[in-house]
């Protein structure tokens, strides 16, 4: 079943935070909360949604300042990929978190992998490893919708110049993963870096011109 998708850019540095929905259900999840944890619990609260966890696509602290807060607020688990569970949940840069308004994340309570799923009332979100950017990176992926955190923005992609970043392993997580997805599958980025705030992994195929160059590298 196709989510409903909460779209919701704060923060200092162009991130974007979602709410994802069952329509059914009304069950939710909070993706990267990079800040303003009591505006997106009042988002969750106003829809009348039940929210059974956070996710973070990956641990890089502007994508989770606002986990902890959240947490406390809201107390259900957070999930993370396994890789970023072990690695840069506890290798956090303490200055730029509290330059974010943020904090240390607690460990997460759920460690996931290629292939798991994350369930969302009758919503189910694939995870997809995509690591490059972050020894950590995934993608989550229902049909109709992908989140793609920092793997893939609108016409462009994350950096692989970073501790824990390797630009040809970046490559080939662009190339078998993000190549793979459905052409209509809508790409929910993890920043406002693009021309504008959504786009479709077909778009992204034709124009964004580190995608194209991973695909071409057969």
């Amino acid at each position: 079943m196709v989510p409903i998708v909460h779209q919701l850019a704060m923060g200092s540095m162009a991130n974007f935070a979602y709410i994802v929905a069952c329509p059914t259900t009304h069950q939710a999840i909070v993706i990267d909360p990079s800040a303003e944890a009591e505006r997106i619990a009042s988002e969750v609260k106003a829809h009348g949604y039940q929210l059974i966890a956070i996710v973070v696509t990956h641990g890089h602290p502007d994508h989770v300042a606002g986990v902890a807060a959240l947490e406390r607020l809201t107390k259900v688990p957070l999930i993370a990929h396994r890789d970023a569970g072990v690695g840069e949940f506890h290798l956090m840069d303490s200055a730029f978190l509290l330059m974010l308004g943020g904090e240390r994340p607690p460990k997460p309570d759920r460690l996931v992998g290629d292939g798991d799923t994350i369930e969302v009332g009758t919503v189910q979100l694939k995870v997809m490893y995509a690591p490059g950017h972050t020894p950590g990176d995934m993608l989550l992926y229902t049909p109709g919708a992908v989140f793609t955190g920092d793997v893939l923005f609108v016409q462009g992609v994350g950096r692989t110049d970073l501790p824990g970043s390797s630009h040809a392993t970046f490559v080939r997580s662009l190339r078998d993963k993000v190549g793979a997805l459905p052409d209509d599958s809508v790409v929910y980025p993890g920043h406002d870096y693009g021309p504008r705030p959504t786009s479709t992994i077909g778009d992204e195929k034709r124009n964004n011109p580190e995608l194209r160059a991973a695909i071409g590298r057969r």
